[in-house]
């Protein structure tokens, strides 16, 4: 009989050898591992343990390599070290908190900044769904401001945007020699009020492009010769859905848009005036009758270097909904964009449209009329040159942009539109450059006619909203921009009126057709038969 504390005889198992060998096999380590903790306890033993601990553990550390900061360059990092330099910044607040900050740091006082490519990008805005709008209300409106959102612009708000403008370095950037292709906020800032009573949009437009000619129209000639003699004196403010009618639906629109702009704050502001100039004609009563502007007399310089800089103002008063530009009376300034062109052979492939500019310029080139008029009008400002030299030079300019249309009849068409440097000295020059290009036929490989479109002729109605003939009304790019306050044009609300309610008819037939049932049999259980589901009205 054995003992109970005998020791059995030990039985190896083959199938677990391996297991207990790999178990047995000791971690890699990499020389920088935390030492174990030591055990509490045990007398002089534990103690030596202890000891042991904490000098390889200091050993350990003193052997690690520093860390180092992967936005800070190693030589600046240890020049500051050396130097024995501090900055509350570099202890207290990481780099990629100055970035959402907005804080704009030198590189002497913090070298390595992240870029704002670095910085991350917000996250994608939530955008109302169709069916929370109001009639006529456009889906980017009553986004948050601040919120760049225009045709043909970047994401990113510019720096000018944000209440950092004034510290933000300007980032150099190249403006497209065509106006049309401008934005508004070109250069460099001016103060931007910080003590505004009253909201107006945030954003970057597309730059309004009016000639003086343009502005004075309608005008009474007295009133037009003192602004040419003193252009400076006073600023033209383009009225969107100007004309007679939005002056007699609003009365007050003069004394709102005074008192907005002297809510504004800017020094200099308190003597300014907004008058409504004298017609030439009075009789005419049409609903968008010219002139489309109103004047601002005594504007201090630094309202007028704002007001020209950010052009466009969008706000609401007493539940008035306003919007104008602010424009200078430049005779310097004359659009580039000459006619509409249509034809069998307008698309919008990059080749057809290579095609039909050579066709336009070639045969302008050879034109004796158009040669004659551009060295007449060019030998009056600049140096000697032949005339060859003179006609190579302004067809250089020429540019067509392709663009999709709804035309008069609600239909989606492609066109051309054609741009070019005018080089004309007056508004006289400025019509017969016109009427030159204008009246010419032109033809693609002598097969494909191709027609220039002006006026009555132009297979859309310009837009009556904002006085563009580059786009039809329901394409106005200025009540697409985000958290617009201003007026919403009338073919924009019967547009959007029209989906609503084609939309709604929808969703009516299916219902009808497919009822919902009850909380009864019919209804089926969540989960069931995805045939059965009802989609959506406003999906396709």
């Amino acid at each position: 009989m054995r003992h109970k504390h005998a020791r059995l005889p030990q039985v190896h198992d083959q199938a677990k050898e391996p297991t207990m060998a790999r178990r047995a096999t000791p971690p890699t380590t990499t020389g920088h591992e935390r030492p174990p903790p030591p055990k509490k306890g045990g007398g002089e033993k534990n103690n030596y343990v202890n000891m042991r601990y904490l000098t390889t553990y200091k050993r350990t550390q003193a052997n690690k390599p520093p860390k180092r900061n992967p936005h800070r360059p190693p030589t600046a990092a240890k020049n500051k070290a050396m130097s024995g330099q501090t900055n509350a910044l570099d202890t207290a607040t990481p780099p990629n908190a100055l970035a959402r900050m907005g804080a704009s740091l030198t590189e002497t006082s913090r070298p390595g900044t992240p870029t704002a490519e670095q910085t991350p990008k917000a996250a994608k805005r939530r955008r109302t769904a169709p069916a929370d709008r109001e009639e006529g209300e456009l889906e980017d409106e009553n986004r948050p401001p601040n919120d760049a959102d225009m045709a043909g612009q970047e994401a990113n708000p510019p720096p000018a945007q944000t209440n950092d403008a004034q510290t933000s370095p300007a980032q150099p950037t190249t403006a497209p020699a065509n106006p049309h292709a401008q934005s508004s906020q070109r250069g460099p800032p001016p103060p931007e009020p910080t003590q505004s009573r009253i909201a107006y949009t945030r954003a970057t437009y597309p730059r309004v492009v009016k000639s003086l000619d343009a502005l004075l129209a309608e005008i009474l000639e007295t009133t037009a010769d003192i602004i040419r003699a003193q252009p400076d004196k006073y600023l033209a403010l383009l009225i969107y859905g100007g004309g007679n009618k939005i002056k007699e639906e609003n009365p007050s629109l003069m004394a709102d848009i005074q008192g907005f702009l002297q809510g504004l704050s800017i020094e200099g502001s308190e003597r300014l005036r907004v008058v409504d100039p004298p017609k030439q004609d009075n009789e005419k009563k049409g609903e968008f009758a010219k002139p489309h502007i109103l004047l601002l007399k005594n504007g201090s310089p630094k309202l007028r270097a704002y007001l020209t800089w950010y052009q466009t103002f969008a706000f609401q008063t007493e539940g008035r909904r306003i919007a104008f530009s602010a424009l200078p009376f430049d005779a310097n300034v004359r659009p580039w964009f000459i006619a509409d062109i249509t034809g069998q052979a307008v698309t919008d492939d990059p080749a057809a449209v290579h095609e039909g500019l050579l066709a336009i310029t070639q045969s302008l080139s050879a034109d004796t009329e158009f040669r004659n008029h551009v060295d007449a009008c060019l030998a009056k400002v600049e140096l000697p040159r032949s005339i060859d030299e003179r006609v190579r030079g302004a067809l250089s300019t020429f540019e067509i942009h392709s663009m999709r249309v709804t035309n008069k009849e609600k239909k989606e068409v492609i066109v051309w539109q054609l741009y070019a440097n005018p080089i004309a000295g007056n508004g006289q020059e400025y019509k017969e450059w016109l009427t030159i290009i204008t009246s010419r036929r032109y033809v693609i490989d002598e097969i494909d006619e191709i027609f220039m479109r002006t006026k009555t002729l132009k297979p859309y109605d310009s837009c009556a909203f904002c006085k563009s003939e580059i786009h039809p009304e329901v394409q106005c790019p200025f009540p697409l921009v985000a958290d617009w306050k201003g007026p919403i044009p009338r073919d924009v609300r019967a547009e959007r009126a029209k989906v609503k309610e084609e939309a709604l008819a929808r969703g009516g037939t299916r219902s009808r057709d497919n009822p919902r049932g009850g909380r009864g049999g019919n209804r089926g259980l969540r989960g069931g038969n995805p045939n059965t589901a009802r989609a959506h009205p406003y999906q396709s």
